[in-house]
Parts: C-alpha cells; sequence; structure tokens
C-alpha cells in the first residue's frame, strides 16, 4: 500500500514544525537529502523550499470614533445695541491739597441703564474755578471749594472737591514798613521828651507786629505771630514788639521753623523823635541831641541886672581903668530844669551883667568913656553893650567887625551911684559863641 506524505507536509508548515519526513517512495536520494535539511535563521521551508520568515504586522490602531456634532438650536430675538450715554458717575476725592495732582474717573449708563462701563477716556473734565485738567489729571493751587464736572456727549456730572492749603511755606509780616524812634540819648545837661507822647504822629519808641503764614502756593494758613521769633539787625524785640537802633534803615526777620518773612524797619533821627531841653546855662552849640547841651556858660549866675558881677568901685579919674570880659552863648533850644533868669528866647541867649560903684570925687566930670570888642564866630554884629546909670541908659551896638564905643560927656551919672553895664545878644536865635571885652574909664 502506498503511504501518502503530502497531507503530513503541509501539516508540519502549518504547525512551524521542522519534521524530517521519511523519504517518499519512489523519490530521488538527492530530494530526500534536501528534504531532511535545516533552513538557515530566519527562513522556514514552505513546499519543501526555504522561503524568508515573513514578520508579524503590529496591529493597526483602531481610529477615534467619530461623535456627530448636534446640531445648533435656533437662533432667538438678538440684544439691543446699547444706546450713546445718558448719565454720568464721578469718582474723584473729596480734597485735595494745593498744587498735587489727582485723577478722576467715570462710567456711564445709557438710557435703558444700561451699562456702558469706564467712560473715562473719552469724558472730557474741568475744575472751576481756578483749577485746570489734562486728560483726567486734574489740579488747582487756590485753597477753597472747587466743582469738578465730567461732560460725556450730553451726559455730565459734577463733584464737589476741597483744595486745601499746603504745609507752612513763608511767613508776611505787618507792617511791612514802619518808623520807630531811636533809644534815648544821653547827652549831658539836657531833658529829653519823646515827642510821640505829644504828637501821636511822631515816630514811637516801639513797633508791634504781626505775622501771617501762607503755603507755596500764596494760601493764608492764618495768625502765625505766637509761634513766630522776630529779631531786627542793630535793635531789639520782646516778643512781637521791636525796637530799633541807630537810625537809618534795619531789616526786621521773622522766622517760624524753616518759613521766613521780614519787613523794613525804619529808624528816625534823634531830632525827628525827641524834643530836648538844655539844662540851665548849658548850650547846644552843633545841634546834636546825640550829645546834649555840650557847652557851659563858665561865668553863670550874671544874666540879671540883680546878680550881675560887682566890679568893685571906681572913681572919676581917667587914670583908672575900668575894664570887663566874658563868653557869649546862644542857641535854639529852650532852657529848662532849671531855667535860667534873663534867658530870652528870642535870641537863644542870656545877657551878662556887671555892675561898679562909682565913687566920683572933686572935679570930677563923671563922663562915660568905653570900648567893646566882640571876637568870635557868626554875625558879630548881634551884639549891644548897654551902660545903665541913674541919669540915663546908653547903647552902642557892634560893628561887623565887632566893635563898638560909648563916650557920654560929663554929668552921665553922679557920684556915689551904681553904674551897671550889659552885654545881650539882639539878632534871631542860633548857636553861637563869642567872647567879648570892654575896657574903658568913668
Amino acid at each position: 500500500m502506498r503511504r501518502l506524505s503530502f497531507p503530513i507536509a503541509v501539516l508540519a508548515v502549518l504547525l512551524g514544525l521542522s519534521v524530517a519526513l521519511a523519504p517518499v517512495a519512489g523519490a530521488s536520494p538527492a530530494s530526500a537529502s534536501k528534504a531532511g535539511r535545516k533552513c538557515k535563521k530566519g527562513h522556514v521551508r514552505k513546499h519543501g523550499k526555504c522561503v524568508k520568515k515573513a514578520r508579524r504586522k503590529a496591529p493597526a490602531t483602531p481610529a477615534p470614533a467619530i461623535v456627530p456634532t448636534p446640531p445648533a438650536p435656533a437662533p432667538g430675538p438678538s440684544a439691543p445695541a446699547p444706546g450713546p450715554a445718558a448719565t454720568l458717575k464721578l469718582s474723584a476725592p473729596g480734597s485735595a491739597p494745593a498744587g498735587a495732582s489727582f485723577q478722576p474717573t467715570a462710567t456711564a449708563a445709557d438710557a435703558s441703564a444700561v451699562s456702558l462701563g469706564d467712560v473715562t477716556a473719552q469724558t472730557t473734565f474741568s475744575l472751576t474755578p481756578d483749577g485746570s485738567c489734562t486728560g483726567n489729571v486734574c489740579s488747582a493751587t487756590k485753597a477753597g471749594p472747587h466743582t469738578l464736572l465730567a461732560v460725556d456727549g450730553a451726559a455730565s456730572a459734577e463733584q464737589a472737591v476741597m483744595i486745601e492749603t499746603g504745609a507752612l511755606d513763608h511767613l508776611v509780616v505787618s507792617p511791612a514798613q514802619a518808623t520807630v524812634a531811636p533809644p534815648q540819648p544821653l547827652g549831658i545837661s539836657a531833658n529829653y521828651t519823646l515827642k510821640h507822647v505829644l504828637e501821636p504822629a511822631a515816630p514811637p519808641p516801639s513797633q508791634a507786629y504781626t505775622a501771617e503764614g501762607f503755603d507755596a502756593y500764596g494760601n493764608s494758613l492764618g495768625d502765625v505771630t505766637g509761634e513766630t521769633t522776630f529779631s531786627v539787625q542793630g535793635g531789639s524785640c520782646l516778643g512781637a514788639v521791636c525796637q530799633g537802633g541807630a537810625p537809618g534803615d534795619e531789616t526786621l526777620t521773622a522766622s517760624d521753623g524753616a518759613a521766613k518773612g521780614g519787613a523794613k524797619l525804619t529808624v528816625s533821627s534823634l531830632a525827628a523823635a525827641y524834643l530836648m531841653t538844655c539844662q540851665a546855662e548849658n548850650y547846644d552849640l552843633d545841634g546834636s541831641l546825640a550829645n546834649g547841651c555840650e557847652v557851659a556858660q563858665p561865668h553863670p549866675g550874671i544874666t540879671t541886672q540883680g546878680t550881675a558881677s560887682y566890679l568893685g568901685e571906681k572913681d572919676c579919674f581917667d587914670s583908672t581903668t575900668l575894664s570887663f570880659s566874658g563868653i557869649l552863648l546862644s542857641d535854639q533850644r529852650a532852657h529848662t530844669n532849671p531855667g535860667v533868669l534873663g534867658f530870652d528866647m528870642g535870641s537863644g541867649s542870656a545877657p551878662g551883667w556887671f555892675v561898679v560903684s562909682a565913687t566920683g570925687g572933686t572935679f570930677c566930670q563923671d563922663d562915660i568913656s568905653l570900648s567893646l570888642t566882640v571876637s568870635g564866630s557868626g554875625n558879630l554884629s548881634c551884639f549891644k553893650l548897654n551902660v545903665l546909670t541913674n541919669n540915663g541908659t546908653y547903647s552902642a551896638q557892634a560893628s561887623a567887625a565887632g566893635t563898638a564905643s560909648i563916650s557920654e560927656p560929663s554929668g552921665s551919672y553922679s557920684d556915689g551911684t551904681s553904674i551897671f553895664f550889659q552885654l545881650q545878644r539882639v539878632c534871631a536865635a542860633s548857636p553861637q559863641q563869642v567872647s567879648y571885652a570892654v575896657t574903658g574909664h568913668l
């Protein structure tokens, strides 16, 4: 019986087995030899031949499932577009310092109250009465109530903004200019009276000041006198009351921390501020109140007939010389505390009086022969010599050269009488000092 080998070989291939088949009957020895060989690596026997083993393909990735998009809902009625701004709402600070900027914002809604959101960029801002806005950056320098106005088309809104004063920057002193008397002088033999006591328009001895504070923009912070220190160059201050020093212009300085202020303080002349009188026979020849009545009469107390300087007895012989001399002073001051008897305000001087006892004698003529010489500055013709006897008064006024003479005949006086001599100034009052000398005989 013949063996069937084909089905077995096929099964061996299908199962991947390397089965050594027995040679088929009737097959050639070569064929049987080939069939019994193994295939090289990577090959398999198929239909009696070695063929390259096919690679297994990786299983394919399944495609994602496609989910169908549901159909869009049917459109409803569309919302109306917002209209123009009908109302504005401002947002801004209620106050701001002078000079500092602030930034308001604005939101809007249309006539249907639909919000239009922030409309700051399209809104026009203004700050009245004296502020300014650039875009939405606003500021003002004058303190006080202000109104912020925002406008967007037909819509507008406003808000009150208080501009407040800034920090203290400087002071304003009142009065800005004042005149005061200088300190009372200490001149010799003089009496001083402040004119302001008698004449309110005359410079007072001191000046009271006030100080008002201001910020850098000129806004008032009110009275700060109590916190201010005052000082005067060359003078002195007690609180806010200041005195000057030497006559002339001085600077008053006011300080409150770093804030400063100033004023002009004029110190008047002594003559404008004080009345000066001279004590007794002390005279003011240089017109200065500073040194008082600087020249004293060297022969005081002979200014009246009753206080005349006694020259002794004189006979009638021509060889008996009569002479006396002195100094006559004048000024434009009243002389008080004490006063001067015989002082004449018109001429600004007091006369000098002298007296002799005229003894006479046998065969005396009782005549008078005298010469006057005046020397010094000024008008020398302002001086006059008067001789008073029991029989008359005889006078002679000096010439411009300062000389004069009296020559009276016999019988000009009587023996045993007193003869008085008076040297007086007859011109209007002015400061002057002269020396005089009288010589002659009776």
